[in-house]
């Protein structure tokens, strides 16, 4: 059974929180500002977010690390929402791509943590594509959070 809790904290209003102020904070990495004031808090919620978005989509692909999953499928649907605009990849069978999500998200939790700890690459390309990733799943979830915002199809006239 999901835990009330995990569902509430992964809403799409909190959720989407989480996604601008990650995506604002790589920004900033990437133009070398000064960290914001909430710096280790967003990585945090960066991280806990992409952890349980992984294990969700590890169970989808049934390549669960750690037994007892007792979260919330959200964050994962969310993020392959944003996988998906952000990285096409074609006509590719649907377990290969949920398995390509789960992948990306170890590598951008595995980034996160290591700028967390101080250890910011000096290759930026690497934090351009999580800060490109953010970016999309900010869209998706205030889409989510925000029903007027989402675009709908109409036939032309």
């Amino acid at each position: 059974m999901i835990d009330n809790f995990m569902v509430e904290r992964w809403n799409p209003i909190d959720s989407a929180a989480m996604a601008v102020s990650v995506e604002g904070l790589l920004y900033r990495i990437i133009h070398e500002k000064p960290h914001p004031f909430d710096f280790e808090d967003a990585l945090d919620n960066g991280i806990d977010f992409l952890q349980e978005a992984g294990n969700g989509g590890a169970i989808i692909c049934g390549t669960v690390e750690s037994p007892g999953f007792d979260g919330t499928l959200s964050p994962f649907c969310w993020s392959t929402d944003a996988y998906i605009e952000f990285a096409p990849e074609g006509s590719e069978r649907r377990s290969d791509v949920y398995e390509k999500v789960v992948t990306t998200l170890k590598e951008y939790r595995l980034l996160l943590g290591s700028i967390r700890e101080g250890r910011i690459p000096e290759d930026t390309n690497k934090v351009e594509k999580i800060h490109s990733f953010f970016q999309k799943l900010a869209d998706v979830l205030m889409k989510q959070a925000d029903p007027t915002t989402r675009t709908y199809s109409h036939e032309a006239r």
